[in-house]
Order: structure tokens, then sequence, then C-alpha cells
């Protein structure tokens, strides 16, 4: 790992990065008045391929805020490309090692809410590991795990809304049944990531919030075919408010 911020300096063995960001499908998430300090391909950090789908770029960003240093991964690899749990989670795990204590995670979702449109930034609240036999449902019990951003966001929080995460294991959009059942089961929001670094990061004690862009709204809510261009093309549209957030949350976490 030191060998990956060498070129960034011995200014990292003094003031380490204690915050780090994790952007989605179609995120570039970096323009504003945060300083670059340097940037790298996430492989070496992560042993991830940064042959990722369109839409996550594979790089590492090192960045300022005032005088917080952190980190931005761009994009991430996902179960359905073949990758096991502890692979998905050794960003997050190196994270951690590296001095990482607050975190940020941004993805690319569908909505199982007609009333929560694309565009559309959930704050969310609860997550369902769905990836499972039988979505890991138990005796008929939903196994959610309540998050803790109300020690974070407050009520109204940049019009963000608020809402349950569910991730499955992918690589194809819901059906219509899917989407019913999912979002009678207390689900707003689907996606293909996420959850599983969610649980790692707060396995790890840190302090973790994960906000949702909706990208499309899910099969049967829409009459528009769904394809990963439109959500790339959401979420670009969607980038000044993603922006916005992370603005919020680092200066949130800087003083």
């Amino acid at each position: 790992m030191s060998d990956l911020f060498l070129e960034w300096g011995k200014q990292l063995q003094k003031s380490p990065p204690s915050m780090g960001l994790v952007f989605g499908s179609g995120m570039r998430g970096w323009h504003g008045d945060w300083k670059k300090l340097g940037q790298t391909n996430q492989e070496p950090f992560s042993g991830q391929s940064t042959q990722l789908l369109p839409g996550h770029q594979g790089i590492m960003t090192l960045g300022c805020q005032g005088e917080r240093k952190f980190l931005v991964c761009h994009g991430r690899v996902h179960a359905y490309e073949g990758y096991k749990k502890d692979q998905i989670c050794t960003t997050i795990t190196k994270l951690w090692f590296l001095g990482i204590r607050k975190l940020l995670l941004f993805n690319a979702t569908g909505s199982l809410d007609c009333r929560l449109l694309p565009g559309e930034l959930v704050l969310v609240t609860h997550i369902w590991d769905a990836t499972g036999r039988q979505w890991n449902i138990k005796g008929g019990v939903v196994p959610w795990v309540e998050t803790d951003w109300q020690a974070r966001f407050p009520e109204g929080f940049m019009g963000v809304r608020k809402g349950r995460y569910v991730m499955v294991n992918g690589p194809n959009y819901e059906s219509a049944a899917e989407v019913r059942a999912l979002g009678r089961l207390g689900a707003q929001v689907v996606g293909m990531s996420s959850a599983l670094e969610m649980i790692e990061a707060r396995a790890l004690g840190m302090e973790v919030d994960l906000i949702s862009v909706v990208a499309n709204l899910g099969t049967g809510l829409s009459s528009n075919p769904l394809t990963h261009q439109e959500v790339c093309r959401t979420m670009e549209a969607s980038e000044t408010k993603i922006v916005q957030v992370a603005h919020h949350w680092l200066r949130q976490g800087c003083s």
C-alpha cells in the first residue's frame, strides 16, 4: 500500500486522510473547490481490476478540504462480476487500515416507489442484503439493518429523501413482479452494490453513510426501457447535487 502513496509525497505520513468516499455508476464526482493532490489506478490499492463496467473509472483520488485530506474511489466491483464478499470489501478494509474512519458511499439505484423519481437522492436509513438464497429472508423476517444516519444528517438535509435500500445479486434489472415484492417487503430503492461494503465498514467501526441516487424507475413503474446508458445519463445529470452533498458531508467532518 505504501507504494501507492509514494508519488503523493511524505505528507501523508504526517497528515493521513481520515475520510473517504466511494462513487458509483456514472459518477465522476470531482468539481468545485476541492483541491486535488494526486490520482492513481485503484488496482494496486485494492487488487480489484481497473477493467470495470462502463461508468466505473477504477481510479483513486487524493484530495483535501481545508486542512483535512480525504480519498475518493471512483467506481467499485460487484458480486455478479465474479467477486466474492471479501474481494468486494477489500477496498473498505484497506481504507480502514489506512486510517479512514468516516466513509460516504454513493450508488445508482432503481426506484421501487413511483414517488421516488430519477435524479432524486435517497439517504439510506436501513439496508437489506438480499444476495443469498430466497433474499436471505428467514422465518418470514426481512433482515433489515438500521443505519445511524441520524447522528450526521438532520431532517430535511439538502432536500435528500430518506428510504430503505435492498441489495440483490443482479446483473439484471428486476422484473415487475420482483419490483412489487421488494416494495411490499419495505424497500424503496434497489441496487447491486454497497450493502456488503456498508456492513463491513460498520463492523470495522467506521462512521458510514449511503446515499442512493435514483437512476430509473423499476420495471412496471415506467413505460421507458431500462438501460445502463440511461443510468449513466441520470448520474451525469445528478452530479451537481451529488457533489453538493459530498461537500457538505466533508465540511461536517472537517469542522
